[in-house]
């Protein structure tokens, strides 16, 4: 008995060496993790953006330029960090697409599989870029910095050749001003798609929003012209996809090569709003009068005569303007962002006008279960699955292309369909502008306001 006590503490003991020898796991909350070039795409079938990362953000992790933030679930482990993630039909690919996957326990890789229905198993190791070590094995050759002064480090930590930075409001607005801010085009009251390219709107109507043509893309993806949608209307679209209508501009034939460049490169560099902004200051001095009287007695004929001088000023009689122009970057406060769409003021009254009708959706007995009614359309709307969709919600914040309510509204993605009749039934669809307030209202996050 005593021996085999003996031999129960050493085996405890050393056990307890062992475990005491694993390096606790780290939770790594953040952090790029990069694809090295060359193999498949992370995505099967996907356009390769270049490079391919994935960015964990905790509680998010998305693959720029393809797949947006989805919530992610981490586990710890002894051998480090086990990530799990899944994003849903029509956000990555046509199909669900899931990654399980492990970083190791210093949070410096993280090594796992991304899989797509009907398509092969994608395997990866992605060194994590940004973790302010150069990881030369894995083809590093910077971290944010330490590249030669005509070289940038870029986003996956290799020194590339710096580029002229593209100005938007003196390069690329120009070239939307002369080739299409063009009346009966994308200019106006009513630009086509409602798109308006003009100076001063241009900016706002195409970076970061859904292209009507292709909702489940961006027309400006910063630093991703494989997923920006004008740059595929102007340039032709990569291998294996396709655009929808004409390519841009349509009339007067292409732009130039050097004016194609100079839009790509700046979608590249992070599509920039360097626009001035104008301020004019007026100052307006009012004409002077002065009016002099000077009495004068004289006794003799005991008289008063009074003699009047008026005098005008002219150096104040003039009003002045000075204008001022501003340079704002991007990236500071001072930029004058649109007016956000609000829900109570801007979509509640389309829904009221067009929707929440007798006998259609509002009343006890709502078509669909579904009342758009004053007080009530908010909440049977927003993150609510849909009756005829139940793979989708009616309203997903954020994103459009995965909206039903969108669908049923405007048109389905390429690829899919809705169930039943468009909306509103029995009646002309929602006009342009009506649409525009919707969609903006979503990929502003479909605030309740």
């Amino acid at each position: 008995m005593t021996i085999r006590l003996a031999v129960a503490t050493l085996v405890l003991t050393l056990a307890g060496v062992a475990s005491a020898r694993v390096p606790k796991p780290s939770f790594c909350h953040d952090g790029r993790f990069v694809k090295p070039p060359g193999g498949p795409s992370l995505v099967a079938g996907a356009v390769v953006t270049t490079p391919e990362a994935l960015v964990l953000a905790a509680p998010t992790i998305s693959i720029p330029g393809r797949c947006p933030a989805v919530k992610v679930r981490l586990r710890p482990t002894r051998k480090g960090l086990t990530v799990i993630a899944a994003w849903p039909r029509n956000t990555c690919g046509p199909t669900r697409v899931r990654l399980r996957a492990t970083i190791d326990a210093r949070c410096e890789v993280m090594r796992g599989v991304l899989r797509a229905a009907r398509a092969v198993p994608v395997p990866f190791a992605a060194p994590r870029c940004g973790d302010a070590s150069i990881d030369a094995a894995d083809g590093e050759e910077c971290d944010a910095g330490g590249c030669d002064a005509n070289e940038q480090c870029s986003e996956d930590c290799r020194c590339v050749a710096r580029a002229p930075t593209v100005s938007f409001g003196a390069e690329v607005q120009p070239i939307f001003n002369a080739r299409c801010a063009l009346p009966a085009c994308h200019t106006g009251a009513f630009p086509t798609q409602g798109l308006d390219l003009s100076a001063g709107r241009s900016y706002a109507a195409i970076v970061g929003r859904r292209s009507t043509e292709r909702s489940d893309l961006n027309l400006v993806d910063p630093r991703a012209t494989a997923t920006s949608y004008l740059a595929w209307k102007i340039s032709g679209a990569p291998a294996g996809q396709t655009i929808l209508g004409s390519p841009m501009p349509l009339t007067g034939g292409p732009l130039s090569p050097a004016e194609q460049a100079t839009i790509r490169t700046w979608i590249e560099q992070g599509a920039v709003n360097d626009q001035a902004v104008t301020t004019t200051s007026t100052t307006t001095v009012t004409t002077t009068v002065v009016t002099v009287t000077t009495t004068v007695t004289v006794p003799e004929s005991s008289t008063t005569t009074t003699s009047t001088t008026t005098v005008t000023v002219p150096e104040s009689s003039t009003t002045t303007t000075s204008t001022t122009t501003v340079t704002v970057p991007d990236l500071t406060t001072t930029t004058t962002a649109p007016a956000g769409v609000s829900f109570e003021t801007d979509v509640q009254p389309i829904f009221t006008a067009r929707c929440a009708l007798p006998a259609c959706h509002s009343g006890p007995f709502p078509t669909q279960g579904l009342n758009l009614s004053d007080g009530s359309a908010y909440a049977d709307i927003v993150n609510v699955m849909s009756t005829e969709r139940p793979d989708l919600k009616l309203i997903d914040p954020g994103s459009t292309s995965m909206s039903y309510l969108w669908w049923k509204a405007g048109e389905a993605p390429p690829g899919q369909m809705i169930m039943g009749a468009p909306m509103p039934f029995l009646q002309a669809p929602l006009s342009p502008e009506q649409m525009a307030t919707i969609r903006d209202w979503i990929t502003e996050g479909a605030p309740n306001n």
